[in-house]
C-alpha cells in the first residue's frame, strides 16, 4: 500500500497547487498491525508517516481500529497522530459558515482499554448482549463512541446551530448499511444517527473510512459517504482520496470516476460521477 500512498499524496499536492486545499484527513488504519500489537508495527507507523508527512497540506489522522494494533498505549498513539489534548475527536476547521469535526469511534471499543477496566469490562459486555446471530455488526473490530463523546458532539451540534453553521462529520466507523455493509458499522450507531437526525438541519455530511468497498448512503436528509480503501484500489487509480468542495449552499464530494458526486443543500440528490 506504501506505493499508492504516495501516489495519493502526490495527487493531492498536484491538487493544492491548483487550487488550496484546506486540510488533509485520513479515515483511519494508517497500519494494518496484522491484527495484535508487535515490535514492528512501530516500524510500519513510522514508515507510513514518513509518506504522509510529504503532503503540503495540513494533516488530521482519524483513530481506525488497526491504528489500535500499534503497539503503544492509546494516549501514546493519540500524541504520535498529533492528538494533544487526550482524546481522538475534536473541531479541526471553521471557516465560512462550516464546522469540521472528527470523531473517535473507536473510543467505547475492547482495544481502547487495558483489559479488566471497567471501559473494557463495558464493552465486553456490550458483545455479550449483542450476539452476533442478531446483530452481525457487533464484530470486535468495530467498536462504539463514548458516551462522553457522543455529549461533547452535542453540544458542538447545538452551538453550531445556534451561530447559524452546518456541521461535517468525519469519523473511521459508518453508520449506515449502504456505507458500511452489514458488519462493518459502529456499535451504537443508533445512538449516533438519532443524535445527527435531531440536527438535520445543521450536519450536512457524514464521511467515513473502515468498509474498504466504499459507499453512499442517506438518511435524515443528510448524506453518507463511505471513501473506498487504498488496499481495494486497482494499481491503474491508485488515488482512493476524495475532494470535498464547500460552497455557501452546498457541499461537494467527489472522487474521479470511482465514486459519486453528491451535492448536500435542502433539494439535492445523488448523482454518479462520469
Amino acid at each position: 500500500a506504501l506505493p499508492k500512498a504516495r501516489q495519493c499524496v502526490k495527487w493531492l499536492n498536484a491538487e493544492h497547487s491548483r487550487n488550496p486545499l484546506a486540510l488533509t484527513i485520513n479515515l483511519g488504519d494508517i497500519v494494518d498491525g496484522s491484527d495484535e500489537p508487535g515490535p514492528d508495527t512501530l516500524h510500519e507507523l513510522e514508515e507510513v508517516k514518513s509518506v504522509l508527512n510529504m503532503l503540503e497540506t495540513p494533516l488530521v489522522n482519524v483513530i481506525g481500529n488497526h491504528c489500535l494494533y500499534v503497539d503503544a498505549s492509546k494516549p501514546e498513539l493519540l500524541r504520535s497522530l498529533n492528538h494533544q489534548h487526550g482524546v481522538g475527536y475534536r473541531k479541526v476547521l471553521q471557516r465560512d459558515g462550516f464546522r469540521l469535526f472528527i470523531l473517535d469511534g473507536t473510543d467505547g471499543g475492547i482495544m481502547s482499554h487495558p483489559q479488566g477496566s471497567p471501559g473494557y469490562q463495558k464493552a465486553k459486555q456490550w458483545l455479550t448482549d449483542h450476539p452476533l446471530e442478531e446483530y452481525s455488526y457487533a464484530q470486535t473490530w468495530n467498536s462504539s463512541m463514548s458516551e462522553e463523546q457522543i455529549a461533547w458532539l452535542a453540544a458542538q451540534l447545538e452551538e453550531t446551530r445556534i451561530a447559524g453553521e452546518k456541521a461535517i462529520l468525519c469519523s473511521h466507523y459508518p453508520l449506515l448499511p449502504g456505507t458500511g455493509g452489514a458488519r462493518h458499522l459502529l456499535w451504537n450507531k443508533d445512538d449516533v444517527l438519532a443524535l445527527i437526525g435531531r440536527y438535520k438541519e445543521v450536519v450536512v455530511a457524514h464521511v467515513s473510512g473502515h468498509y474498504h468497498r466504499g459507499g453512499i448512503d442517506r438518511k435524515d436528509e443528510v448524506q453518507h459517504v463511505t471513501i473506498p480503501s487504498v488496499l481495494e484500489s486497482p494499481p491503474s487509480f491508485a488515488t482512493p482520496v476524495a475532494i470535498l468542495k464547500v460552497y455557501a449552499d452546498h457541499v461537494q464530494l467527489y472522487h474521479g470516476p470511482h465514486i459519486a458526486t453528491t451535492e448536500t443543500s435542502s433539494s439535492s440528490e445523488l448523482s454518479e460521477a462520469d
